[in-house]
């Protein structure tokens, strides 16, 4: 048989791994990052503890109980081994300038502006449990989380590769910024677990004109601490929650301290623009 006359092997498409099918699930469903982070204690566990310490979380006391959970998913899961982090971007609508910054009407926090979050997130959350469970034809020991269980998810989604927590203690996707929902399912499976990322490009689907910025950290940036009008850095990557304007609009139960109120202007529900 001459050369000419060989049949081409063909082409068989390689096939996706699990991995690979629960990250192109997370998509269909419309998360816009999704990242696996390895079950294991999380990485700032301990200035986590130095923080409770200083009473920064003020009288969200729900923050300091059990700490061992909140910190390792092993104590939520048992035999839990992998922590498939999803992240939902918030910045989706600009509001008419002038009523924006019109300074007779209260302001309300971005993220709140439409349906609430978690009813948004959780049963996407829990679709993609089910098909991980239906991919791998087994029961298995999982919880899903938006905000509403003893995590860690900032460490995780860094973890897992979705950005890197800035000086204002926020996850930052450089492809997303920090506008950024956050949903997280603990699992007793062994999943391909993704590198702590530096540009977050490996887990976005959202393509952004000209090249993304690669970046691993703020650098020496601290723009975000300098504007805070009510100083509730005092330090870099360290919040106090009793001069936060999110916790003193949402959470706080009592008066609003007399000497921060001018501080806050016309906010009246959280801070981000």
């Amino acid at each position: 048989m001459g050369r000419g006359n060989v049949r081409p092997t063909p082409y068989v498409p390689r096939a996706m791994s699990l991995t690979q099918r629960i990250k192109e699930k997370a998509y269909d469903l419309g998360f816009d990052l999704i990242g696996i982070a390895p079950a294991e204690r999380a990485p700032h566990a301990e200035p986590y503890r130095r923080w409770l310490a200083n009473n920064y979380q003020a009288d969200m006391q729900w923050l300091a109980r059990d700490p061992q959970r909140r910190e390792d998913p092993r104590c939520v899961v048992d035999g839990a081994q992998a922590v498939v982090v999803v992240g939902l971007s918030y910045f989706r609508l600009d509001p008419p300038t002038d009523l924006w910054r019109d300074p007779s009407r209260g302001r309300i926090a971005r993220y709140a502006w439409g349906l609430d979050y978690h009813d948004v997130i959780l049963p996407r959350l829990r679709a993609l449990g089910d098909f991980i469970e239906q991919e791998t034809r087994r029961p298995l020991r999982q919880r899903s989380y938006v905000d509403t269980g003893p995590i860690l998810e900032r460490d995780f989604a860094a973890q897992a590769g979705l950005g890197f927590i800035g000086k204002n203690t926020l996850l930052i996707s450089p492809k997303l910024g920090s506008y950024l929902f956050l949903g997280e399912i603990l699992v007793d499976l062994d999943l391909e677990i993704d590198e702590p990322a530096s540009d977050g490009g490996a887990t976005c689907r959202v393509s952004l004109p000209g090249e993304a910025k690669r970046l691993g950290t703020c650098g020496n940036c601290t723009r975000c601490l300098d504007i805070c009008p009510t100083h509730a850095f005092p330090a870099p990557y360290i919040l106090d929650s009793r001069r936060c304007i999110s916790y003193l609009t949402i959470e706080l139960r009592g008066a609003i301290p007399p000497e921060l109120r001018p501080l806050l202007k016309n906010w009246i529900f959280g801070c981000d623009e």
